[in-house]
């Protein structure tokens, strides 16, 4: 008796073992949500002050200069079956910003032009400093 409680429980055990296993499937890409667009407030300052500022070869301005920057977040949609403890699917979403480099630039007169490399990630507002240097006379 006490033989055949040890093999029911070993043979539980094995179950419980091959069904965990089993019970959860692999995660599948399934769709793209439709991109969202992002805003991030990014004020430019250069040292010093008045210097032309473009974003990207497009104008913005002379420093200070606050702009609207604008990207979008692309949405995967991923999927798995599970199987225990009752059979179901779960889902997850991978976000992830697409575009959101930008590349500053910032020109005055007797002054090498500078530059600033921004990656923005959210609704943030971001503040940049360009520090040119004088050119040599």
């Amino acid at each position: 008796m006490n033989c055949n409680r040890r093999i029911g429980v070993a043979a539980g055990l094995l179950f419980l073992l091959f069904a965990s296993g089993c019970a959860v499937g692999r995660w599948q890409y399934v769709r793209n949500r439709p991109d969202e667009t992002f805003r991030t407030k990014v004020t430019v300052h250069t040292e010093p002050t008045g210097a032309e500022v473009s974003i990207d070869g497009t104008y913005l301005g002379e420093s200070p200069v606050c702009v609207p920057v604008m990207y979008p977040l692309e949405i995967k949609i991923y999927e798995r079956r599970i199987g225990l403890p009752y059979p179901h699917v779960e889902s997850k979403q991978l976000k992830t910003y697409v575009k959101n480099v930008f590349h500053f630039t910032a020109i005055k007169t007797g002054y090498r032009e500078g530059r600033a490399q921004v990656t923005l990630r959210g609704n943030e507002e971001r503040e940049i400093t360009i520090k040119l240097e004088p050119k040599p006379r």
